[in-house]
């Protein structure tokens, strides 16, 4: 409409408009009509600072942003998007729980790390030359923002020097800072109890206690959620997986404690 299309070209971004501005611009992102949804991002937010705005205003900056970064990948620009989104993940990890109390912005920046640890297997190896400096520049610079987001005292691989420990204690910082972002979101922590669980088994029967017991934790913290939120369907492979813990490492190097530890958590499990 007339209407419509005056307030897609006003160039001073009115609030309550900018959910359906991004909504439309993802679906014409979907929809493979490029040039629509980037004509819709440029009007989002034009020339807003996100770290001066109001926080609904701070949202839907980070969200264009993100947008932007999901349209030139669709585009074809793997790298552009990946070396865009990899600025978004760090300065969400930087912020960590910061922002909790709003759960748009939070859910914002976990929706950005997430997106950024699953890309790493693929498009990080596809940045060549120069993937492996770069990924290692990326965990370093991570490393610096948060620390061990895990609280494991190493990586379960304990691959030092490796490209693949590189990517994984990456993909270990990106996903803790996106349980810090959003911790009351099923959806992320299942995917730090998925990254937990892989950590623990990759090691075989020779994971540290720690990590076995962080893949636990994480993965009855995942079902608490699931429980709450009736909207969310627990899935059986987390159970499964706790039972294959207890299985491989309920054994005497982890101690009665730990088996005592491990079935009082699943009695409080629902």
């Amino acid at each position: 409409s007339a209407a419509g299309g005056a307030d897609i070209q006003c160039q001073r971004p009115c609030p309550h408009m900018l959910p359906l501005r991004l909504g439309l611009a993802k679906l014409a992102r979907r929809q493979r009509n490029f040039r629509l949804a980037r004509r819709l991002l440029d009007r989002c937010v034009p020339g807003a600072a996100a770290a001066a705005a109001p926080v609904p205003l701070r949202w839907a900056i980070e969200r264009a942003a993100y947008e932007q970064v999901l349209l030139l990948h669709a585009e074809g620009d793997v790298r552009g998007a990946c070396d865009a989104l990899w600025e978004q993940a760090r300065a969400a990890i930087r912020v960590g729980a910061g922002d909790q109390a709003s759960g748009g912005l939070g859910l914002t920046r976990a929706k950005v790390l997430l997106k950024f640890a699953s890309w790493l297997p693929s498009e990080g190896r596809m940045l060549a030359p120069g993937t492996a400096s770069q990924v290692s520049r990326w965990a370093r610079a991570a490393r610096e923002e948060s620390g061990s987001a895990s609280g494991a005292d190493e990586p379960a691989n304990e691959r030092h020097g490796t490209a693949a420990a590189t990517l994984e204690q990456l993909r270990e910082a990106c996903l803790g800072a996106a349980v810090a972002c959003c911790p009351r979101n099923a959806t992320v922590k299942l995917r730090w109890a998925n990254w937990c669980h892989q950590a623990a088994f990759s090691a075989g029967t020779s994971a540290p206690a720690s990590a076995v017991r962080v893949a636990a934790a994480a993965s009855f913290d995942y079902l608490a959620l699931a429980a709450a939120d009736r909207s969310v369907d627990a899935t059986i492979v987390v159970p499964l997986r706790l039972l294959r813990l207890l299985v491989r490492h309920g054994s005497e190097e982890l101690g009665e404690e730990f088996l005592r530890e491990f079935g009082e958590q699943l009695a409080r499990s629902p």
